[in-house]
């Protein structure tokens, strides 16, 4: 029995999101997210599948670059700033990396074609983008939540969002790790949707 690309992405993401939920500080999850990007860009390669590798290094480059900003650009200690600038960083941040990967994503086939003289689209192409829409569509929640809560002392109790962020942002990673996933194992017999040169 052959399993569709999408009930296996649904599967894996279910699996995903629970075991690192469960199991996985935010740091581990990002290295287990690099290594799988890294190898689905290297079997890809090999695969000629172009547009998942392609896709593998936005993931990649994206994760790398929103670690060293946390890392090194972004002070997390809650005394640095009041809680309404350091909220406001935080998920600014955030929601500016999401909205650039959103349109990077978004434009991919056209760099591609114009870095290489060729391009191929793949289903990755809009599942990926729409899960940086929908981790931006949380930051931009969790931005207005924290404005809100800490401009008003009578706000102060509205947290849902940033009690949930880490589960709500999780479940957008756990399906860019099922899409890796999915990428990988199908490279080799993917159907291409369309292919320029």
């Amino acid at each position: 029995m052959e399993i569709s690309p999408s009930r296996f992405i649904a599967i894996f993401t279910v699996l995903v999101a629970a075991f690192s939920f469960a199991l996985l500080d935010a740091f581990s999850f990002l290295a287990l997210l690099l290594v799988c990007a890294a190898v689905t860009s290297l079997v890809c390669d090999r695969n000629e599948s172009y547009a998942c590798r392609d896709n593998s290094i936005i993931l990649g480059v994206f994760l790398i670059i929103e670690f060293l900003a946390f890392k090194f650009l972004i002070p997390l200690e809650p005394g640095a700033f009041p809680m309404i600038y350091l909220g406001a960083m935080v998920f600014g941040a955030q929601l500016i990396f999401c909205i650039a990967t959103f349109f990077t994503y978004m434009y991919r086939p056209i760099v591609s074609l114009k870095l290489t003289g060729r391009f191929q689209m793949h289903y990755s192409d809009s599942i990926l983008m729409w899960l940086f829409a929908y981790e931006g569509v949380v930051c931009l929640l969790a931005l207005l939540e924290n404005t809100l809560r800490n401009s008003s002392p009578e706000l102060h109790n509205i947290t849902f969002v940033y009690d949930n962020f880490e589960l709500l942002t999780y479940l957008a990673r756990a399906g860019m790790a099922g899409m890796l996933f999915t990428m990988l194992v199908t490279s080799k017999n993917q159907t291409v949707e369309r292919e320029g040169v």
